[in-house]
């Protein structure tokens, strides 16, 4: 889950310095190719929820047999924190890693 306007961990990446880190793009790649999941993602889009910002959405990689495991939130605003008006990051974080891999 990133916010596109997060200027805490900027979404386009640090390329150098003591908090470098990759871009969310970059990062993507990393964790479809490490898990084995195709390329194209499924991508939904999120509701038109003000605490999301318009353009928010899901983007679901799956490995060729159908399991999900990689799944990002893009979210359109909201800068850097875990509550985003109902959707929760600490939520859907145990939700994901409460599924065997």
């Amino acid at each position: 889950m990133h916010a596109v306007s997060d200027e805490t961990i900027p979404h386009s990446g640090v390329a150098d310095g003591l908090f470098s880190h990759l871009s969310q793009e970059e990062l993507l790649r990393v964790l479809r190719e490490s898990n084995g999941c195709e390329e194209e993602p499924i991508r939904t889009e999120l509701l038109d929820d003000p605490p999301l910002g318009r353009g928010s959405f899901v983007c679901t990689f799956r490995t060729p047999t159908g399991e999900e495991h990689v799944v990002h939130y893009a979210l359109a605003s909201g800068g850097h924190r875990w509550q985003w008006g109902d959707l929760s990051t600490a939520t859907l974080l145990v939700e994901f890693f409460s599924h065997p891999r």
